[in-house]
């Protein structure tokens, strides 16, 4: 179809005098494949054929503008636009839609300068029936009002559905696909997905590329998934891991690009994937964004999570131990309480941050006191007891009370007047 376009110019003419309207490239492309058949020119189409149609789209605005600019990614990145438009432009001429929409949509997509992308989390662990929009409440960090001042397009929301749910991609094929033993995640395992706006999207090719506001709000990503997952595993009660994110732009806008997976996938999760009580973990949410100097507890409930990802019973002790001492050493003035006699101060301050009587507080008190013995047992030996693994889930449950209790608070409570029955 180029060819009759370009043999179609009149003679004494060239390409570079004629109007600058791609329309009718576009409308010859799309009867060539109509008359064809879209399937027919996809197998015989070659790659050198896109190129050459893109290089002739961009000699026509608004493809001139963007081979001339820089496309920003969803994280900060970018790439060069030259050679983008043609191949945006082929697949959806493929797929059937009018040339006129196609140039408009390339054309509102250059005058808006920006474009919705998709943070993606894997929430392995997890399991959902569909999608679950989850509403910014308290949490501080989740600051979506100069996006909306900023934007044209709907404001920031967060939501949990399915990974296979998801466009395809070879990003999701890669975040949702084969773990370390080669068996597929669960098809309801649960993705974490954040809407933002890339803006602009759209930069002189010389212009300064490091995009601040981008890298703060990847760090405010990264906060808000944090916390979730926290209180998601809270709510399980099982392993919850989101080890890798990746990054999705709006594929119907000609700007948008695709980040590559960021992180590196751990352990996989032994247990089956769990459902949890939304509003419950939301509220979780909510209550670390109010607690007080949350840092020690946030650590403290990432190591618990740690154990539950654990290979090894001696793995798992350690990490159940140090998530009991983070939170129960520290103090309310942001300093840790280490000086002597750790094993009697921790499980009175379990025992009386929990116990509701006195044969519950000494229950209490036992269960950190073994917990603590066994830790120090595999630190100093590098072995744990027989004995050891039948404990694991009652310790697990031991901790996870403790820094439940602390969200109700919303405080790290003065440990001295509470063991002194305060």
């Amino acid at each position: 179809p180029m060819d009759r376009y370009i043999r179609s110019v009149p003679p004494g003419h060239s390409l570079s005098t004629m109007p600058t309207d791609p329309l009718p490239l576009l409308k010859e492309t799309a009867s060539e494949i109509e008359r064809a058949g879209a399937e027919n020119v996809y197998s015989t189409t070659s790659g050198a054929w896109v190129r050459e149609f893109g290089a002739e789209l961009e000699k026509f605005e608004p493809f001139a503008t963007i081979a001339a600019g820089w496309l920003v990614g969803p994280r900060g990145g970018g790439r060069i636009g030259a050679g983008v438009s043609g191949l945006w432009v082929w697949h959806r001429l493929l797929a059937g839609a009018d040339p006129e929409t196609v140039l408009a949509k390339a054309t509102a997509a250059v005058a808006q300068n920006s474009y919705e992308a998709w943070d993606i989390r894997p929430a392995r662990g997890i399991t959902v029936g569909g999608r679950i929009d989850i509403e910014p409440t308290n949490f501080p960090s989740w600051d979506v009002e100069p996006v909306r001042e900023r934007s044209r397009v709907p404001p920031p929301v967060a939501f949990l559905c399915r990974g296979v749910d998801l466009p395809i991609s070879r990003n999701r094929e890669i975040a949702f696909g084969e773990d370390a033993f080669d068996e597929m995640l669960p098809q309801d395992t649960a993705a974490l997905v954040q809407t933002f706006v890339v803006e602009p999207a759209l930069i002189p090719i010389d212009a300064d590329r490091s995009m601040s506001h981008l890298s703060d709000a990847w760090e405010k990503r990264n906060a808000f998934a944090k916390r979730h997952r926290l209180a998601l595993g809270l709510m399980s009660g099982g392993p919850v891991d989101m080890p890798i994110t990746y990054c999705l732009g709006t594929k119907d806008n000609i700007l948008s690009s695709e980040d590559g997976i960021f992180g590196t996938p751990r352990a996989p999760i032994f247990s089956p994937s769990k459902e949890v009580d939304i509003i419950r973990m939301l509220a979780t949410v909510d209550l670390l964004g109010l607690m007080e100097k949350p840092k020690a507890l946030e650590l403290s409930i990432d190591r618990l999570m740690r154990s539950r990802l654990s290979r090894t019973t001696e793995d798992r002790i350690i990490d159940l131990g140090m998530a009991a001492e983070i939170v129960l050493m520290h103090v309310a003035s942001g300093g840790g309480d280490g000086k002597g006699e750790i094993t009697n101060k921790m499980s009175a301050r379990a025992a009386w941050l929990l116990g509701k009587d006195v044969d519950d507080r000494i229950r209490i008190a036992d269960a950190t006191r073994d917990l603590y013995s066994a830790r120090s047992k595999v630190v100093h030996t590098g072995e744990a007891e027989p004995k050891h693994l039948k404990r694991l889930d009652a310790w697990d449950k031991l901790v996870a009370d403790i820094a439940i209790e602390l969200l109700a608070r919303s405080r790290f409570p003065d440990w001295k007047r509470l063991v002194l029955g305060d």
